[in-house]
């Protein structure tokens, strides 16, 4: 299973690596299985949704799924009193 601060590109590896252990033949349909069984809650339905039908699938679009993820919640992590926005005004002359 995936683990809180666990890279997808670590998870990844590591199950696939089990898979080669436990079965040098295991067809990529079982491991994609694996994979997705124990895939974070945050990833999986992201993941899920795009249904890939490969490991290779898979691992592209688990990567650009906690890759925009933890985009969003860096975004979110900046305090409207922190952002600075340089913004010109730019107005006509006053003429009578």
């Amino acid at each position: 299973k995936q683990t809180v601060n666990q890279a997808i590109t670590q998870y990844y590896d590591t199950i696939m690596e089990l898979c080669k252990k436990v079965d040098a033949a295991m067809p990529d349909s079982l491991k994609l299985k694996y994979l997705m069984a124990g895939i974070k809650g945050s990833l999986k339905l992201h993941v899920a949704l795009q249904d890939p039908k490969t490991t290779a699938v898979f691992l592209l679009t688990a990567r650009k799924v906690e890759d925009t993820l933890s985009l969003t919640s860096s975004t979110n992590d900046i305090h409207p009193d922190h952002v600075t926005i340089n913004a010109v005004t730019h107005s006509k002359p006053f003429t009578r």
